[in-house]
């Protein structure tokens, strides 16, 4: 994992070369993160650094003596167990017998993903809640609905009915063909031939899991960085302000009262 800081000058010019008269790409502004991109020292004191601001991740250097390293509450083991009254208070109006299913699928299948600390199961579970609500394990639609789905080439629905077929499903809404393919296959699961079992609480999980390591969520979590994690999970910031709200609950109850977001 790479190594987390925070700005601690007012504001800290991150520029394109490591000079101080080289252009300035962003400037930082205090108790920003900060990912050092390798280990190696670029001058005098400069690293190589990357950063999320305003939606837009930037690359480039700072000065070292400008930042320091980021141990935030909750990165230590925390509350780990996960229990279906845990899952309710992030989500009150959740489905009780779904959220019985899914409370030891999680239990089970977040260590194997390394998810196993406060920090990064209250952002891992924030942000299903958000996604499913917790109550929902399949996308939602008249059947005719889903032929608008039928022959999208990015979704690899090369056949008839391939929209309601492999419709979203899961605690990610997993959607089309090639997604069924290539997630099955990598859990050794034919969801090609059994879509349905994309629903499974046991399945969904290990989608959801094996989606957050390939995408190193991990990583933003131990940052406690929201805005990171959630664009890693959707590609931008929709629901931003709802899954602020849930991590703050969760974090209350895997990191911590009193913990921030």
């Amino acid at each position: 994992m790479k190594d987390v800081y925070q700005v601690a000058a007012t504001g800290l010019n991150m520029r394109e070369l490591p000079d101080p008269g080289a252009d300035v790409l962003v400037t930082l502004p205090r108790g920003q993160f900060v990912t050092r991109l390798d280990k190696r020292e670029w001058g005098q004191g400069w690293w190589r650094v990357e950063a999320d601001l305003n939606m837009l991740t930037y690359q480039g250097y700072v000065s070292s003596k400008f930042v320091t390293p980021y141990a935030p509450s909750g990165t230590g083991p925390g509350k780990t167990s996960i229990s279906a009254a845990d899952l309710m208070k992030v989500v009150p109006n959740a489905k009780a017998d779904l959220v019985a299913k899914l409370a030891p699928a999680f239990q089970q299948e977040l260590p194997r993903a390394q998810i196993n600390t406060g920090l990064r199961i209250a952002h891992f579970i924030a942000q299903m809640a958000h996604e499913s609500a917790f109550r929902y394990m399949e996308e939602l639609g008249k059947d005719e609905y889903f032929t608008r789905y039928d022959g999208r080439k990015d979704l690899g629905n090369t056949q008839p009915g391939d929209g309601l077929r492999y419709k979203g499903r899961g605690i990610i809404q997993l959607t089309g063909r090639n997604n069924y393919g290539i997630y099955g296959q990598k859990l050794g699961v034919d969801l090609v031939n059994n879509p349905q079992l994309a629903s499974d609480p046991i399945v969904a999980t290990k989608v959801a899991t094996l989606y957050w390591t390939e995408r190193r969520i991990n990583e933003p979590a131990d940052a406690d960085d929201v805005y990171t994690v959630t664009r890693r999970i959707n590609g931008g910031q929709n629901g931003i302000d709802d899954r602020i709200m849930k991590l703050k609950i969760a974090k209350s109850i895997w990191v911590g009262a009193g913990a921030g977001v």
